[in-house]
């Protein structure tokens, strides 16, 4: 029953983590500026294009990693970036890339509450005795 709980709690606090990370996308894409950007190169395959915009008058480049392929050097694309810190917070404006976190998130808390539930004792059929 121990190892239940664990798994529960554990799980629990991995969905509210995705929970927070999807507010944080929300929030990012509903405050954030958008540029045009292009694929400078490609540092290890076209899952991980160099990704090079302008924004506040300056020339950026960052890596940008995540669930984005098939890019090729040249590739136009779109970049959100907070005007405060662009170089920081720029990522390629695709599904991918802006929910990578909150669904993996969401994938490994729910895998933590089902392996909860499925060793809870009543879903195994068994008897459990409170004192």
């Amino acid at each position: 029953m121990l190892k239940a709980i664990a798994m529960l709690t554990i799980g629990a606090l991995i969905s509210l983590g995705a929970v927070a990370s999807a507010i944080g996308v929300l929030r990012f894409v509903r405050e954030s500026s958008v540029a045009d950007g292009r694929v400078a190169s490609l540092n290890a395959g076209g899952s991980h294009p160099e990704i090079e915009f302008t924004a506040n008058g300056q020339k950026l480049s960052y890596p940008q990693g995540g669930w984005v392929g098939g890019y090729k050097p040249g590739d136009a694309v779109r970049v959100r970036y907070r005007p405060e810190a662009p170089r920081v917070t720029a990522t390629v404006d695709r599904f991918g890339a802006l929910w990578f976190w909150p669904i993996l998130l969401a994938l490994l808390g729910l895998g933590g509450l089902w392996a909860g539930w499925s060793e809870w004792p009543e879903s195994k059929g068994e008897a459990t005795h409170v004192l």
